[in-house]
């Protein structure tokens, strides 16, 4: 028992300053005909030297504490976005995306883009799917909200087309793209949300 307290002790002095591999080579060489447990210490006290001389820190690694994600507003990265955006298109094709990511940011706006769900790509599906095609041409309609705009068109009975909502969905999708391909999200949430309406063909 007393031998194996001396052992111990040894072993905790070795790992934590171990000799010169030069040393511990010609231990190892000479205790190699002793004592079995006398042989695993030098050879552990071997491997602790050589991966210092590698360069590795042995010391137990500090504890970081994970960063919260920044909560970014829809807003202020929809604001980005469309101002690339104008760069790159032309006025009409702008103009369209414009309106899209706009009613898109018109109800979700306010909230840290890093908090949209797939819920959220629902309900902005389904508001969009109640929309008037008079919209786009009622000078009422001109500066509302989504929801003010959902409101307006449950006055009348006729909707936009799915193709009008197809292009509503695919440009947003594009704009949360962008945000992914920016680092401000990890995946597109809405891109798991089924567009289920039938398209017509153009005439």
């Amino acid at each position: 028992m007393k031998y194996l307290s001396t052992l111990g002790v040894l072993v905790g002095g070795f790992l934590l300053h171990p000799p010169p591999k030069a040393v511990l080579t010609t231990m190892l060489w000479v205790v190699a005909r002793s004592h079995p447990a006398v042989s695993a210490l030098v050879l552990l006290a071997v491997l602790r030297a050589t991966l210092e001389d590698s360069g590795c820190d042995l010391e137990r690694s500090k504890f970081i504490r994970p960063t919260a994600p920044v909560k970014v507003p829809v807003r202020d990265l929809s604001r980005a976005y469309l101002n690339k955006r104008s760069n790159e298109l032309r006025p009409n094709g702008f103009k369209s995306v414009r309106y899209s990511v706009g009613l898109f940011t018109s109800r979700f706006g306010n909230q840290p883009v890093c908090s949209l769900t797939r819920a959220d790509g629902r309900e902005f599906l389904s508001a969009i799917a109640q929309l008037s095609p008079m919209i786009g041409k009622s000078e009422r309609a001109r500066g509302l909200t989504l929801d003010q705009l959902v409101t307006y068109s449950s006055r009348g009975s006729v909707t936009i087309t799915a193709r009008t909502q197809r292009r509503f969905w695919s440009q947003v999708n594009h704009f949360l793209d962008w945000v992914v391909y920016e680092g401000h999200l990890e995946v597109n949430p809405f891109r798991t949300v089924l567009f289920d309406r039938k398209v017509s063909p153009q005439p």
